[in-house]
């Protein structure tokens, strides 16, 4: 029987309960991806949302600009490899 891969971004998470992007965004500044500063740019935002004074459309949006922004460089398979390691690890909070 032929293998066939299936690659699925759950960006809206739909499948599982956070964002992937957040998720995503949070390993690739751990692995040395993207620079502590991506982080730290968006305390503001979510600190902001965390304590109820932004809405969360504020912190999703600074999320996205500085992961487009970092993510430029990245080769192919690093971000595959990221998102292996993430997918693993979150299979226990997937929605059926």
């Amino acid at each position: 029987m032929e293998t066939r891969r299936l690659a699925i971004f759950d960006i809206d998470g739909t499948i599982v309960r956070w964002n992937l992007i957040f998720e995503l965004y949070e390993r690739f500044v751990k692995k040395g991806l993207f620079p502590q500063e991506a982080l730290t740019e968006t305390v503001e935002a979510y600190l902001g949302w965390l304590n109820r004074e932004k809405e969360f459309a504020e912190y999703d949006k600074k999320v996205i600009q500085i992961f487009f922004r970092y993510a430029k460089g990245l080769s192919e398979q690093a971000v595959l490899d990221i998102a292996d390691d993430k997918i693993g690890r979150a299979s226990c909070r997937e929605r059926v």
